[in-house]
């Protein structure tokens, strides 16, 4: 059985930790809900052309996201429609989630509730806890009942199953690759008491302080590149190198050291360090911007592929700078306020762009030849609206 340890300590850069007091009741942890609707101070006033556009995108989310059959979209939808979420069958997200790709397993003796990576070909948790990221984010009580495979169940038992495969030890860690970090230390710090601690099922010691720490040092091993050449004001190509391996070019992965160093988990040299990686995303920003705009330029036939990536960096962008400024991670200063207004026009430009191309319009098309390619339009849309909802102050963090 998966203990679930709490306790005081003066901070993250403690000493040894002391011994932990046996649990009150290990099995169904007491989770606080994450405080939702912190927004931006970098946040512009709203617009007509930025409500427009937003407009367009909730069409495509609504449109293809609800798809009770999609359970990877209907989080996408989620992040950026909210909890209440109804889907294309009137039923409710939430619920759909849980009944229909939801599965029961154990941790020890306990039973909990887990989802699978996919189901045959349904792609459901591509990345481990990226659903309790989204319910976190979403604002969705830990303590909700669903139904999972006809039974009752409680959403806190999915964060118990969440908390046993989360670990790190020195250089060995709990996940398959840090790829998959970002969504597990982001879910798990949205509801967490202070100084988090638990001891897994097979006997692994943990806190969410080292949890937090060794996602951050993971972090910067990654951008390492990037802040050497924005001291030298040097340029840079993506060549899949460091950060460019990770899953939208490392957005996710700024964001979960962001939501955990905001909610006070890891040292302040941690949140330092995530303050720095906002520095690197203003600095990246131009130049890999006018990377894909050069392709675009030079390879025309690819347009649908490449305004979709356009679309996916500009909406990660936003969305994962004014998270930082909402949760008091980063202060943007003028410079970088002026570049996130710049991403919010060129955002703007970019869904005019996509839409006059009938590329929106023909998705079922661009599905029936590439799934991957859909899938990009339709989660980058939810991550588009998000970001520029997000810009316009129209969206918050959950703290």
């Amino acid at each position: 059985m998966i203990a679930l340890f709490l306790w005081a300590c003066s901070g993250s850069d403690a000493g040894p930790v002391p011994e932990p007091a046996p649990p009150s009741s290990p099995s169904r942890p007491v989770l606080a809900p994450c405080k939702p609707g912190v927004t931006s101070p970098a946040a512009v006033a709203p617009f007509p052309l930025a409500e427009e556009t937003a407009r367009v995108l909730e069409g495509v989310v609504r449109a293809h996201a609800a798809d009770p059959a999609n359970p990877w979209a209907i989080a996408h939808a989620m992040l950026a429609l909210g909890k209440d979420l109804k889907l294309s069958d009137g039923s409710d997200a939430v619920d759909t989630l849980f009944s229909k790709y939801a599965r029961r397993t154990t941790v020890g003796t306990q039973v909990v509730i887990e989802f699978p990576p996919k189901d045959g070909q349904v792609r459901i948790e591509p990345h481990r806890e990226l659903l309790l990221k989204t319910l976190v984010d979403a604002g969705v009580e830990p303590q909700r009942e669903v139904q999972v495979e006809g039974r009752p169940a409680v959403i806190a038992d999915l964060y118990v199953r969440a908390l046993d495969r989360a670990w790190v030890d020195g250089e060995r860690h709990g996940y398959g690759s840090w790829n998959d970090a970002p969504w597990s230390v982001g879910g798990i710090s949205g509801w967490a008491s202070p100084s988090m601690a638990w001891t897994t099922a097979d006997g692994k010691s943990v806190t969410l302080d080292a949890l937090t720490h060794a996602l951050v040092v993971q972090h910067r091993q990654e951008t390492a590149f990037l802040h050497e050449a924005a001291a030298t004001g040097a340029d840079f190509k993506k060549r899949g190198q460091g950060i460019f391996k990770y899953t939208c070019g490392g957005a996710h992965l700024t964001q979960g050291a962001v939501a955990a160093v905001s909610r006070g988990f890891g040292s302040d040299a941690d949140r330092d360090a995530v303050r720095a990686e906002l520095d690197a995303w203003v600095y990246r920003y131009p130049r890999e911007l006018s990377q894909t705009d050069a392709a675009l330029a030079q390879h025309p036939e690819h347009g649908v592929v490449l305004m979709v990536q356009r679309l996916k960096f500009l909406g990660h962008f936003l969305e994962t700078t004014h998270r930082a400024a909402a949760a008091g991670v980063w202060s943007p200063d003028d410079a970088a306020k002026a570049q996130l207004a710049h991403a919010l026009q060129e955002l703007i430009v970019t869904v005019q762009l996509i839409e006059r191309s009938g590329a929106y319009a023909r998705l079922a098309e661009i599905r029936a030849s590439s799934e991957q390619t859909y899938l990009d339009y339709v989660g980058d849309s939810a991550h588009a609206l998000r970001g520029l909802n997000m810009a316009i102050g129209r969206d918050g963090t959950c703290l």
